[in-house]
């Protein structure tokens, strides 16, 4: 698809070795049937990178807007692996109804470091596990929180780094999944 029939959004990439701020490419509406989701792109089999362009590179972090000494570089485009990437922050969100997918769950998503909690659409038929085993590796995470781990980060006292509408995750590299209990004022832990 040329990309002069495809909408430009801001998003930031995430992976093991690097940050990335720059614009990816959707496809509006009428051209897939309804606009295409990042997530839907990141899915998409037949392209194994994420191309980026108006790409800069940042040193790994989470600070929002990076500071100027974690700067790497710029670059006009950059093809990501898509198997490199941890999550995304922009574009365009999933329509779970549009999918099929009918159920939320609150979750904590467990990274090396941090973690993220949201709330995930899956299908109401099926238990978690089984829907994990088979459905495709980026699915988007509503209503998303950003926390650290490590010893200055206790659990007993979360709070998030940054909050999100949303963001788009790769669940091929999430080393743990915890279900959430709705916020309570008297939880102890960000687990209930």
């Amino acid at each position: 698809m040329s990309k002069q029939w495809m909408e430009a959004f801001e998003a930031r990439i995430y992976t093991d070795t690097y940050r990335i701020y720059g614009m990816i490419h959707l496809a509006p509406a009428g051209r897939v049937g309804r606009a295409q989701a990042t997530a839907d792109l990141l899915n998409l089999e037949a392209r194994p990178t994420l191309a980026v362009s108006g790409a800069r590179l940042y040193a790994p972090g989470y600070a929002h807007p990076p500071e100027a000494r974690e700067a790497l570089g710029t670059v006009t485009s950059i093809a990501v692996p898509k198997e490199q990437i941890l999550w995304v922050v922009g574009g365009r969100p999933a329509t779970p109804s549009a999918q099929g997918l009918v159920k939320a769950r609150r979750l904590a998503l467990i990274f090396p470091g941090f973690f993220l909690v949201g709330k995930l659409f899956g299908p109401g038929d099926l238990r978690f596990p089984e829907w994990l085993a088979v459905t495709k590796p980026f699915q988007t995470l509503f209503e998303a929180e950003l926390y650290l781990l490590g010893m200055e980060h206790p659990l007993s006292a979360p709070k998030p780094v940054d909050t999100f509408e949303f963001v788009t995750v790769n669940l091929r590299r999430v080393q743990g999944f915890t279900d959430v209990p709705q916020q309570q004022e008297a939880a102890l832990t960000v687990f209930g």
